[in-house]
């Protein structure tokens, strides 16, 4: 049996510090976590299956990189005329009955849910699998105002049965072993030790079912809102946002205002794309269009419907014309699963919500530079991420221009600057270089880098010659 991710190196950080910063939190969990072997076992395996599977899929597609060059032009395109595409979405909506709210940041959507929930005297709100939610902190947040959270994803009933946050865009319980996850499973249903797979998931889905039947108001954040029908689509393996759907009386679109195409010909592209890089699939189990409350020739489907537009930062993102195209991203984790240091240290040690290579990007953009920028250098200038996304979203580049910024708003204290003032003056003159000798050198390097360089990794030494005395000693040159 493997160890558990959740039991060893996770553990060690999740002992919470007041008033440490994400930026010293971040550090404490790599430290706790990167050298974690059992962690590293569980990661690699699920994601070099889902590489597998990707690879595979990849070849459904005649031209792969004709689409992709289609998508990113597409998403571009969308994000340089997004308020544009957001009227037409909203006028096409509001035609067929739906209502649109816009909400400046997550206090104003929270408030706007919490209304609705009251005007309707709902004790419960259902939701589907998103990690906009966990952006909103809606559990925490509609418990605070006696609203129960229905959680219709089997990932995410395990996720919040273990109290965790998701560790992956579309697998939120990457890190658990399966023997973890039954351990829980066995614990709440109590199931004997020889229980089936089957015998598993009906237990979960009899669970939810048993919420749900008395629910009435459902919340779904969709992949893809598409302007010129005003409508919501949802990508999908469960069939549960269908469910919430069509049981729900009154239904809560929550969606980012980046989440846009601008016509329903363009969603079989990203369909696919999302699918055969997501779960290696050529397309998804379901695909729900959603495009207002039922009519009244329609036997079901909610009688009020809301979208609410979630800004949240992401103007802010937007108004950064070269960091722009990260807003593009369609949430498919294919960055995530090629990722080196996201497989080392996983997604709970960044400490935001959007983690991995794209949240190295936005997160800091979104959240505040000057809290998250170590998030611009927790990721590596790779090209492999760029060869995988699906939009072709420039990786080094944007983390490159974050970086730039984040020197902007903190430039570097005095010692650092002292220490770059020496360095370049020994490193203009030979003669400087030459001084002091190896083991001068070596003493100082020891002193100086010793603690941003790791207790596990040895600093590197100096020669006792350097090249150009070698060279010299070669050549008979005094």
């Amino acid at each position: 049996m493997k160890a558990d991710a959740t039991k060893i190196g996770l553990q060690k950080y999740r002992v919470k510090k007041e008033g440490m910063k994400p930026e010293a939190k971040f550090f404490e969990a790599i430290d706790a976590i990167a050298f974690d072997a059992s962690h590293r076992e569980i990661i690699y395996e699920k994601l070099s299956n889902t590489r597998t599977l990707v690879v595979q899929a990849k070849n459904f597609y005649s031209d792969l990189e004709l689409a992709k060059t289609r998508a990113a032009f597409i998403k571009n395109k969308t994000l340089d005329n997004l308020d544009k595409y957001l009227i037409e979405f909203e006028a096409n909506f509001t035609k067929k009955g739906g209502k649109v709210i816009w909400a400046q940041d997550k206090n104003e959507a929270i408030a706007e849910i919490i209304k609705i929930s009251e005007k309707r005297t709902a004790k419960s709100l259902a939701k589907n699998r998103a990690q906009i939610f966990d952006e909103l902190a809606i559990n925490q947040k509609l418990s605070e105002n006696n609203i129960k959270v229905i959680e219709s994803d089997s990932g995410n009933f395990i996720q919040n049965l273990a109290g965790e946050a998701p560790y992956h865009l579309v697998f939120p319980t990457l890190h658990r072993s399966a023997e973890s996850s039954f351990e829980l499973l066995k614990n709440k249903f109590n199931l004997t030790d020889n229980a089936t797979a089957h015998q598993i998931a009906t237990a979960i889905s009899n669970s939810i079912e048993e919420e749900l039947i008395t629910n009435e108001i459902s919340i779904l954040a969709p992949n893809v809102l598409v302007a010129d029908t005003g409508s919501a689509v949802i990508f999908e393996n469960e069939a549960n946002a269908a469910q919430l759907s069509a049981q729900a009386k009154t239904q809560i679109i929550l969606v980012g205002i980046e989440e846009i195409i601008p016509s329903l010909n363009d969603l079989d592209l990203f369909l696919h794309l999302y699918a055969v890089h997501s779960i290696g699939g050529h397309t998804t189990g379901y695909a729900h269009l959603i495009s207002g409350p039922k009519m009244n020739e329609e036997s079901d489907g909610p009688e009020e419907m809301y979208v609410i537009l979630l800004d949240n930062g992401r103007s802010d993102v937007l108004a950064k014309t070269t960091q722009r195209p990260a807003l593009g991203c369609i949430k498919c984790g294919a960055c995530f699963n090629v990722c080196p240091v996201y497989k080392n240290i996983g997604g709970h040690a960044y400490q935001t919500v959007y983690n991995g290579p794209i949240g190295s990007i936005i997160s800091p953009l979104m959240q505040g530079m000057e809290t998250y920028k170590y998030l611009s250098f927790a990721s590596p200038s790779a090209m492999e991420c760029v060869s995988e996304c699906p939009v072709k979203i420039d990786f080094p580049k944007l983390l490159q221009q974050n970086r730039t910024d984040s020197i902007k708003i903190s430039p570097p204290g005095k010692t650092e600057k002292l220490a770059i003032y020496f360095w370049k003056t020994a490193m203009l003159k030979r003669s400087s270089m030459d001084k002091g000798g190896a083991k001068l050198k070596n003493f100082m390097l020891r002193q100086f880098f010793k603690k941003s360089w790791g207790e596990r990794r040895e600093i590197p030494t100096v020669a006792q010659k350097s090249f150009n005395q070698l060279w010299r000693e070669r050549k008979g040159i005094k």
